[in-house]
């Protein structure tokens, strides 16, 4: 009865057996990885934390900055303290020139503001407006007459 189906039974146990192998060496390889990964990640906190424990212990060792001698800030004197560089005293020459300008033109520029623009005065009427255009009647819808 049953070894008509048995070598069908046969072939499709093999097949599940196959896949079921394939599914557990990929679920190993994805351990296997998760495994590498955490690892490496546990890695790298420890040498952070180490890190960061290293210096902490090199800022409390180090002394303090001001115990150490520095070097004195040059002095200024008097005669260099308010000197503007070239590029400064240009600036503010051309500032200088522009108001001078500006007050040498300041009747011409009173007159042009004061200007109003021209009334639009015309003595001539305009012309009316054109009459409407004829009305064309409309045509009766269908098929046109044969005359």
């Amino acid at each position: 009865m049953f070894s008509k189906y048995s070598s069908w039974l046969i072939q499709k146990i093999n097949n599940l057996l196959t896949r079921l192998n394939k599914l557990l060496q990929k679920l190993a390889a994805v351990k296997a990885i998760a495994a590498k990964t955490k690892q490496a990640r546990e890695a790298q906190r420890k040498a952070l934390a180490d890190a960061l424990i290293e210096n902490n212990q090199l800022k409390q060792a180090a002394p303090p900055v001001a115990d150490t001698p520095t070097a004195a800030p040059p002095v200024e004197s008097e005669s260099t303290k308010n000197v503007l560089t070239a590029t400064q005293w240009l600036s503010v020459i051309s500032i200088f020139v522009s108001l001078a300008g500006i007050y040498c033109k300041r009747e011409e520029i009173k007159s042009f503001l004061s200007k109003k623009p021209p009334q639009n005065v015309d003595a001539t009427p305009k012309a009316p407006p054109p009459s409407p255009v004829d009305v064309v009647p409309k045509r009766k819808g269908g098929i046109p007459q044969m005359d």
